[in-house]
């Protein structure tokens, strides 16, 4: 079960010791400011974000089987707002403008820098953070407009 009062932050790479890397470092400078858990098997990942809970998402861009490209598809289209961080060993710039058009918000090449991580994710919270405070502002001025027309409706 999942804190929903924090993001939720899903770590996904096939190399489980740049994942546990990442995990540690990302524990110590967010601590408590957010939700994380790993996995080594993209089809894993995919279960996890089927679940609907993820809003930001680091993963591997090339995997067996499936790929970042394929995580990075089936996040946004769980959830629009959904934070994108991909990692990749490669500097294919195909993979990596295809990668920027499906919604990615940034990559990595390995080996990863980690302080510049730590910043994209701080960043990809803050942009998270600013899209939900005007989604809910957004939604309340519709529920003001239609209890008006409901009104206006009931007493002409």
């Amino acid at each position: 079960m999942t804190n929903t009062s924090f993001p939720h932050l899903l770590l996904v790479d096939d190399d489980i010791s740049i994942l546990r890397l990442i995990e540690k470092v990302l524990k110590k400078s967010l601590g408590d400011a957010i939700t994380m858990e790993s996995v080594v098997d993209a089809r894993d990942a995919i279960a996890r974000i089927d679940q609907g809970d993820v809003e930001l998402l680091i993963t591997d861009l090339e995997m067996p089987g499936i790929s970042g490209l394929d995580l990075l598809q089936r996040a946004k289209k769980q959830k629009p707002c959904t934070q994108v961080i991909l990692l990749t060993g490669s500097t294919d710039s195909d993979s990596l403008l295809d990668a920027l058009e499906m919604g990615a918000n940034d990559y990595l090449v390995k080996p990863v820098d980690l302080q510049m991580l730590e910043q994209l994710v701080s960043e990809a919270m803050q942009r998270l953070s600013r899209w939900k405070q005007a989604l809910r502002e957004t939604w309340a001025k519709k529920r003001i407009a239609e209890r008006i027309l409901l009104q206006s409706v009931q007493n002409p």
